[in-house]
C-alpha cells in the first residue's frame, strides 16, 4: 500500500513539474460549487473474491456521484467539503444459482485543492486531496489525485478528476475513482 501512495505522490509531482503552462491570476476569494458523477474501481483485500461455505462471494465498487463546496483561502489553495455517494455490489453464487445486492453509502469528506498551474485564466490543474468518513460514519479514509478543469463559457467549467482512495477498514479498502463534473463559481471572478 505504501508503494501505491508513493507512486501517486510521484505522479502528482511529475505533473506539476512537467505541466507546460503560464501561471495566471490567483483564486483567492473564489467560492466554487461542484457536482460530479463517475465510476470507482475497487482493489485491496476488501474487494477480493472469496468462498464462504462453498458459496462464491464477490464484492465490487461501482457508480459514484456527489457534490462539493470549496473556498479559495490563498491564490493557490482551496479548502472545502464533499458529500459523495458510492455504490457497492455484493454477488453470491452456488452452482447455477446466483443472487446480488447493491448498497449505496455516503462519504463525508474534508478536501483541499492546490493549484499546480493556470493557463490563460481558462483552465487549471490541481492536486486534490482529502480525508473523512467513508460509508456514513463507519470508516475513516484518505484520498489524493489530480483535477483538470476547463471553462465552458463565462458561467461554469467542466472537470475530470481521477483519485485514489484508501479506507482504513479490516480488510483494507483501496479504490480508484474517475469522475466528470461541473463547477459553478458563486463568488469572486469567473473562470479558473
Amino acid at each position: 500500500m505504501r508503494r501505491s501512495l508513493l507512486l501517486m505522490l510521484v505522479l502528482c509531482l511529475a505533473l506539476s513539474v512537467t505541466a507546460a503552462a503560464e501561471e495566471g491570476d490567483g483564486m483567492k476569494g473564489w467560492a466554487l460549487v461542484s457536482g460530479y458523477g463517475g465510476y470507482t474501481f475497487g482493489f485491496g483485500d476488501l474487494f477480493f473474491d472469496e468462498t464462504i461455505a462453498g458459496v462464491n462471494v464477490s464484492f465490487e465498487a461501482g457508480l459514484s456521484f456527489g457534490g462539493a463546496f470549496h473556498y479559495g483561502l490563498t491564490d493557490k489553495f482551496f479548502l472545502g467539503g464533499e458529500l459523495g455517494f458510492q455504490s457497492y455490489k455484493t454477488q453470491a453464487s452456488l452452482g447455477g444459482l446466483s443472487a446480488s445486492t447493491t448498497d449505496t453509502k455516503l462519504n463525508i469528506l474534508a478536501s483541499g485543492l492546490y493549484a499546480l498551474n493556470y493557463v490563460e485564466n481558462q483552465q487549471a490543474l490541481f492536486l486534490a486531496f482529502g480525508a473523512g468518513q467513508y460509508s456514513g460514519l463507519d470508516e475513516f479514509g484518505f484520498n489524493a489525485g489530480v483535477l483538470y478543469t476547463r471553462m465552458a463559457g463565462d458561467k461554469f467549467a467542466w472537470f475530470v478528476m481521477p483519485r485514489f482512495h484508501y479506507v482504513l477498514t479490516d480488510p483494507s479498502g483501496t479504490m480508484v475513482q474517475v469522475v466528470l463534473g461541473v463547477t459553478l463559481p458563486v463568488a469572486g471572478r469567473t473562470g479558473p
